[in-house]
């Protein structure tokens, strides 16, 4: 083999050995490409989980509170007037969901009565407010979004009072 021969071919090996470190380097490159957006992708995914989690809790309040507000409005619209019963009621719903709303009637009472005629309509505010913790840090304060919950029902009497 001629010297010349020999440096052609040690040439091209010396090319070929670059070509197969650097496509070493490149399948060393995709793979730590695909390990960070792996990682990106969990991040995103508890990310959402945690923020899921954490709004879970407003949705389901305010479920218990328009389903009490419902079953306040109906038990007057059958009983046609705001008593005892109904506070009772009220009082008894609030401890078996666990809220503690604020509740405001406003209704055309016949004078000197809880009463409220045939086909008066008669409206029902609840309010509340609930808190979100985003962050509670070991020391200081945490970090909280108070989220105002209001609900209003409108209800007819269905009684006739003589």
């Amino acid at each position: 083999m001629s010297k010349r021969n020999y440096k052609a071919i040690k040439a091209d090996k010396g090319h070929d050995s670059e070509c197969s470190l650097s496509s070493t380097h490149l399948k060393h490159n995709k793979s730590a490409e695909a390990f960070v957006e792996v990682l990106i992708q969990f991040a995103i995914a508890m990310s959402l989980i945690f923020c899921f989690i954490t709004l879970w809790k407003p949705f389901i309040y305010k479920q218990n509170i328009d389903y009490m507000a419902k079953t306040l409005v109906r038990a007057v619209e059958a009983n046609g007037r705001i008593d005892s019963e109904i506070t009772a009621l009220s009082n008894e719903l609030k401890a078996e969901m666990g809220v503690t709303p604020t509740i405001t009637w406003s209704a055309p009472y016949i004078s000197g009565t809880n009463k409220i005629q045939l086909r008066k309509k008669f409206t029902l505010t609840v309010k509340d407010t609930i808190q979100i913790k985003l962050i509670e840090p070991t020391f200081g304060s945490p970090l909280v979004i108070n989220i105002p919950i209001e609900k209003k029902f409108v209800g007819i009497s269905q009684v006739y009072w003589k």
